[in-house]
């Protein structure tokens, strides 16, 4: 008859008297296991368990200790021998918990990691069990893990309250679009200074709504008076009249009031006017440069039409092109500073976030080449509690919008220089404005900067809806050519326990808090997974003086002067630890991929049966930077992290894109992966390595449509300036000229726009 478990009423109390070790709700469904057979086998052979075990124990100080032939993470393993006569005394008296020394670790207090997705879990188990055939014969059991904790640990799951990074990771399996999070408003400040601390969040916030509404106001009435503008510039095209009024023989009609038109619109875009003017004087020429030229010399173009009163058909009026540009150069800002509202959403959230680390250490990179055979131009995926400087990266995107806009210094002498030439060579001034005017319309892009905001916001927007964002176009630059991203393992795997067992008279408890210290120190997955398990009232972990990383094997260390191994069978066949391990093959076929042995003082102490799985959003972060060619190196903290691991989970024909790196380099990359306080950088992410990836492919697709786009505008530039030279010398300039250029660029307009759009 066999023995089941019921979890809902099952209760025993450790020997302590406290509540056993909680974990985290979605894992208790899956770490019970039925082993039992009867309850008589059971207690007969627990009896002959715990007979041989105490054999062993009294021989042990026969046994010699081997000397690790790992790798040092804390110190030399020569306190062994020591400290070995108060370990064979203990093990004697059977007192576990002699010398205990309890020190305080900065990581139990650190913020829990992304939380295993169960779902992706559980069917990646399903996967497995299926093809390897079930077993459904019952294990012997040994020992299991009181059941009342699990009880405790239920009900403390239930009241406990969810990370809100957590909540947005995990959701309901659906995305949520951070880009959308509301901030409310506050006062606006005088001026905004660079985000430095989290007191700044709701002035900046202010100031930051301030400026995009200002800029939505002035897009709004510079698009009336745009509209209006066209009306009375159709109207002279056409030879419309008012009753009363002939076109024919009243220009000055309809001129004036598309002068005075023109004027109010550039009154309204007088901070954008004045930056053109002082560009002209400096000689640093932006496209609002060329847009002030073309309103003075249009300007002046339409008073001497009026002073003159130039017949209709002769008359060449570019103030309606003005405003098109001036309204797309308007806009873009606009654009561009909503991207800036919006990201600084995702920057000023609570809790840590992932950034990328492009600060190089010429020793680690030629490390990184040699064991991984990736390219040198390596970015760290490291986490930060603050992000800085993101007011003073993101505003180098209007100086951006300018300087990819413009055609050019050349350009701005060439219109000059033939109205100077047309002048001396038909003494008529009015003839020499028009070709100036017409062409620098020609030169000046007409979308202004509009491409490069549609770029920055198209792919902000893509990368926000994915938990990330990019920190300024500079970012873009700095991280274009970055072909190599090094991920702590934990940042890709998260571990599941499928089921516990104990052997011999050793706490649970104990061998918890064993763990946390080990895996607080080693990192990797199971550190959050041992995390998870303990009690909110544990503030403290047991001292642990050395530990050693053995190669595919796993972790020996010292704890209360006595060796406790944590690893694989090979492990512990290294350190002469029996075992039997036709019974755990059987659990390994039907319970778990991954078999974790812990042994305390020379004896087996507990099996660990676990799964792996991707964390949240992995598999989609692998599948951009295999879009990109982006090398990915995972920094491998735990002995089940392998090739075989990764590419069990992750199916990929590119394989040589993913490589492992060593343990030994790992440890060098421990600084780069601890959490900062404070960090500038260029890509930020709320949803780990997701947010990176896409704010990686992001930085990419912009930099490949300001390249793009500035090509074609050259090119655009370049013949219009030819064509315009010709026309202005041949007598080619007629009333119809303003629509002709408009159509010119409306048809180098459509590429550049189309690469703006698509390239993300």
């Amino acid at each position: 008859m066999s023995d089941k478990f019921d979890f809902d009423n099952f209760k025993n109390i450790d020997s302590s008297g406290r509540d056993s070790v909680p974990v985290s709700e979605l894992d208790l469904e899956a770490i019970l296991r039925d082993y039992g057979e009867n309850k008589q086998d059971n207690k007969s052979e627990i009896k002959q368990s715990e007979q041989q075990l105490s054999q062993n124990s009294c021989n042990i100080e026969n046994a010699e200790v081997k000397r690790p032939q790992g790798i040092s993470i804390t110190g030399t393993f020569d306190a062994i021998h020591s400290e070995k006569a108060a370990s064979k005394t203990a093990v004697l008296n059977g007192d576990d918990t002699a010398g205990i020394d309890f020190v305080r670790y900065d990581s139990v207090t650190e913020q829990k990691e992304l939380n295993t997705d169960a779902n992706t879990a559980d069917a990646a188990e399903g996967s497995d069990l299926k093809n390897s055939g079930e077993i459904t014969e019952q294990i012997p059991a040994k020992k299991f893990i009181d059941t009342e904790t699990f009880e405790s640990i239920k009900n403390q799951s239930k009241h406990k309250k969810q990370n809100p990074i957590v909540e947005f990771a995990l959701g309901d399996n659906e995305e949520e679009d951070v880009e959308g999070e509301e901030i409310p408003a506050i006062e606006p400040t005088e001026e905004i200074d660079d985000y430095e601390n989290e007191e700044q969040r709701e002035d900046i916030v202010a100031e930051l709504k301030r400026m995009k509404s200002s800029a939505s106001f002035k897009t709004l009435l510079t698009f009336i008076l745009t509209c209006i503008s066209g009306l009375l510039f159709a109207a002279l095209q056409t030879g419309f009249s008012f009753p009363g009024i002939d076109i024919a023989y009243d220009i000055g009609v309809y001129i004036p009031f598309i002068l005075s038109v023109s004027a109010a619109a550039t009154l309204i875009n007088i901070v954008s006017v004045f930056n053109g003017i002082k560009s002209i004087f400096k000689f640093k020429f932006v496209s609002e440069s060329f847009v002030v030229l073309i309103f003075i010399f249009s300007t002046v173009l339409d008073v001497c039409y009026i002073v003159l009163k130039t017949p209709v058909q002769e008359c060449i009026v570019f103030d309606f092109i003005y405003m098109l540009m001036l309204l797309f150069c308007i806009n873009s800002k606009r654009i561009i500073a909503n991207n800036i509202y919006k990201g600084f959403a995702v920057v000023s959230a609570d809790g840590s976030k992932m950034v990328l680390d492009t600060d190089q250490n010429d020793e680690l990179i030629n490390d990184i080449i040699v064991d991984t055979g990736c390219s040198n131009d390596i970015a760290y995926a490291a986490r930060s509690n603050f992000i800085s400087n993101y007011i003073s990266r993101s505003f180098s995107d209007y100086e951006l919008c300018n300087k990819y806009s413009a055609p050019g210094i050349v350009l701005f002498f060439l219109p000059l220089a033939v109205g100077l030439v047309n002048y001396i060579m038909l003494g008529s001034f009015t003839t020499c404005i028009k070709s100036i005017v017409g062409i620098f319309t020609a030169v000046t892009p007409l979308l202004q900067g509009m491409n490069f905001a549609v770029s920055v916001y198209t792919n902000g927007k893509k990368v926000r809806k994915n938990g990330g964002t990019i920190v300024g176009t500079d970012s873009c630059f700095d991280l274009n050519d970055v072909q190599t991203v090094v991920i702590d393992d934990s940042d890709i795997f998260t571990a599941a326990l499928n089921g516990i067992r104990f052997y011999g008279d050793y706490n649970a408890d104990d061998m918890i808090l064993y763990l946390n210290s080990l895996y607080s120190v080693a990192g990797g997955p199971l550190k959050t997974l041992f995390g998870n398990m303990l009690s909110e009232d544990i503030k403290k972990l047991p001292r642990i003086d050395d530990i050693y990383f053995h190669e595919n094997m796993g972790y020996s260390s010292l704890i209360n002067s006595k060796v406790f191994l944590a690893g694989n069978k090979e492990l512990m066949e290294h350190f002469g630890i029996e075992i039997d391990y036709a019974d755990f093959e059987t659990i390994y076929k039907q319970k778990s991929k991954h078999i974790l042995f812990t042994a305390y003082d020379g004896r087996l102490s507990g099996v660990f049966l676990l799964s792996y799985s991707l964390a949240y959003g992995v598999s989609r972060a692998f599948k951009t930077y295999e879009k990109d060619q982006v090398c990915v190196v995972i920094a491998q903290h735990d002995q089940n992290i392998n090739s075989d691991t990764l590419f069990y989970h992750y199916e990929t024909n590119e394989k040589l894109l993913f490589k492992i790196m060593n343990f030994g380099n790992a440890q060098k990359c421990i600084q780069k992966f601890k959490t900062s306080n404070n960090s500038p950088s260029q890509v930020v992410s709320r949803t780990g390595i997701l947010g990176l990836s896409y704010g990686l492919h992001g930085c990419k697709s912009i930099k490949f449509a300001l390249s793009a786009a500035k090509v074609i505008k050259i090119i655009s530039a370049v013949i219009a300036a030819c064509l315009m030279t010709f026309l202005a010398f041949f007598s080619g300039m007629t009333a119809a000229l303003p629509l002709q250029i408009l159509a010119y660029h409306i048809l180098w307009a459509v590429p550049a726009m189309f690469v703006s759009v698509f390239s993300k």
